[in-house]
């Protein structure tokens, strides 16, 4: 069984169908230009939206969502952070995530870079016994070397993951959606 099927999914106010299937050891790469359907898409797999027409079975219930843009709490300490929300989702900070990308915990939100707060967004989103990741431009702010750390991370992961990227060719370890 699918954890989520969608069968000729319609928003109104968006002129596209989408059919999809994501099983348990799903890895879905999502493209395309702006206004493609990106954004509805994730709405619709997170229940944020409705469907407008359509078959949508969706067989999960714990869904972590990184948004494309990040809003933390800045001065709260960034241990402070995770120690809370792994409280909220009954589950464990995943230290070997925050050692790999060398976020310091020991700051306030506030004080970390861009790219450390991207960092810090990605680790709380990977916190849980989550049956399906959704990270929407994971890489935004991250340098490089620290970029690649997050996809070889990401790769290894066994939750399914849907990732919506303008950077597809980084992530080849996953089927292509082009919208």
């Amino acid at each position: 069984m699918s954890l989520i099927d969608f069968k000729d999914i319609n928003k109104s106010y968006l002129n596209k169908t989408f059919n999809l299937k994501i099983n348990n050891d799903s890895r879905l790469i999502v493209k395309g230009a702006n206004g493609s359907g990106k954004s509805t898409l994730i709405k619709l797999l997170s229940g944020y939206i409705k469907h407008s027409k359509g078959t949508m079975n969706i067989n999960i219930n714990k869904i972590s969502y990184l948004e494309e843009i990040i809003d933390l709490p800045l001065y709260s300490k960034v241990q402070t952070y995770l120690e809370v929300i792994a409280q909220i989702k009954k589950a464990s900070i995943c230290y070997d995530f925050i050692r790999l990308v060398e976020l310091d915990t020991e700051k306030k939100i506030y004080e970390l870079s861009k790219g450390n707060k991207q960092k810090l967004a990605i680790a709380v989103t990977l916190i849980g016994n989550n049956e399906l990741i959704i990270l929407d431009e994971p890489l935004n702010g991250l340098d490089v070397k620290t970029a690649n750390k997050v996809i070889k991370y990401l790769k290894n992961i066994t939750t399914p993951i849907i990732i919506v990227t303008h950077q597809e060719k980084k992530f080849k370890f996953g089927e292509l959606l082009e919208l």
